[in-house]
């Protein structure tokens, strides 16, 4: 569908800036605006009463006797990325 708009000055220049002509240019803009609409929210986290947060944790903590010791030389920067920046 067309329809006919009036753009403001401000917005031709940022598409002029970015290289794009100002139809380009706003179509990107609505289409960005749509995808951001379509995402579905989050539903809101449940809260968890203190027993089912208390289990959480020792499920987590369930074979942390497992997991081995490293040095403290194990967590510097150096360490962590030695194979890139």
């Amino acid at each position: 569908m067309t329809i006919p708009i009036q753009v403001p000055d401000e917005l031709a220049r940022e598409a002029e800036r970015r290289g794009l002509d100002v139809a380009t240019y706003v179509d990107q803009i609505i289409l960005k605006e749509m995808a951001a609409v379509a995402k579905p929210a989050l539903p809101p986290s449940p809260r968890l009463t203190k027993e089912e947060l208390a289990e959480l944790f020792a499920g987590l903590a369930e074979f942390s006797d497992k997991i081995p010791d490293l040095p403290d030389s194990a967590f510097t920067r150096a360490a962590i990325y030695a194979d890139h920046d």
